[in-house]
Parts: C-alpha cells; structure tokens; sequence
C-alpha cells in the first residue's frame, strides 16, 4: 500500500543529497525568522532601549544618555525665543516651569504644587527660589489669562532665571 511507504519514508529516509540539502535551507531559514523575531521584537522595542541601550551609550559615550536628552529639550525650549512670536516667547517660559517641575519631582521633593517642592527644597540646592516664584507667577499668568502679553526680554529673564535654577542642580 502507499501508505506504508510514506511511512517508511518518514521513519527510515533513503540516504538523498537533495534532502540534506533541503534540511539546510529550512534550518537557514528558521534561524533567519529567529533573528527577525528579536530583532523587532526586543533591539526595537523602546523596554529594551530604556534598559540596556542608554546604559551602554551612557558607558561608552562622553556624557549620559539622560544628559544629552536633557540638553536637546533645554535648546528646544531656548530655540523658541528666536522666533519672534509671542506665543512661542509663552510656550517657552511654559515648557521651562515644567521642565523645572519635573526635576523637582524626580528629585522627590515633598510638596503638590512646584511652589511647595520649591519651598521644602534645600537653600543650598537652588540659589534663586525667590526669583523662580516670580517666573512663576508668569507662567501662572499666561495659562490663567488669555490677553497677558509677554515680551521678549520678559521672557529671555524667566528662561534665564529657570537655567539657573537648572545649572545649580547641575542639571544644565
């Protein structure tokens, strides 16, 4: 019957060329779709990125991974004051009380508000608190107040006031 030699083939295969061959390019292959699987499974995925790939650029490069991200979003903040548009001078004394508050927070300062952590913050730690309170209150002006008008060299003054705070934490 045909069945018996299908069977006899499976179990006790004649010594063939082509099919040593045949297993040669399925294993090839398999190993190919493994790499692909990892490749876009884990080398892509951002876990991976987070956990082994800042670490070895921070290992192997000049400065941390964190820090260059860090600088990126500080010269994205300053780039705005180039632009000669008011509401780029509001969006950048925005971004800078955020990025301020969420050092604070990472830092974990005890408080709800960024004036609370900025209060329950060390002296020693930010020179300029009094200052950052008054940039502040322009941030709290533009979100509150539609109609607040913000001028360059305001601006150009909390941006500044924010890099100090952000050098002396040594962030920056």
């Amino acid at each position: 019957m045909w069945h018996e030699s299908v069977v006899s083939f499976i179990l006790e295969p004649p010594n063939l060329l082509w099919l040593t061959w045949l297993k040669v390019v399925f294993m090839v292959f398999s190993a190919f779709l493994v790499f692909v699987v990892f490749f876009f499974g884990f080398f892509r995925s951002e876990w991976l990125q987070l956990k082994f790939l800042f670490d070895a650029f921070s290992f192997f490069g000049y400065k941390p991974a964190a820090a260059r991200k860090t600088q990126r979003q500080w010269a994205k903040i300053v780039s705005r004051l180039e632009k000669g548009l008011e509401s780029e001078y509001k969006l950048a004394v925005i971004e800078a009380d955020s990025f301020l508050d969420d050092i604070l927070v990472k830092m974990n300062l005890k408080g709800e508000s960024m004036v609370e952590r900025l209060e329950s913050a060390p002296r020693e730690l930010i020179s300029n608190v009094k200052d950052i309170e008054s940039a502040h209150k322009i941030r709290n002006n533009i979100v509150h107040d539609p109609d607040y008008r913000l001028e360059l060299e305001e601006t150009k003054k909390a941006v500044d006031i924010y890099a100090r705070a952000l050098a002396d934490l040594e962030i920056l």
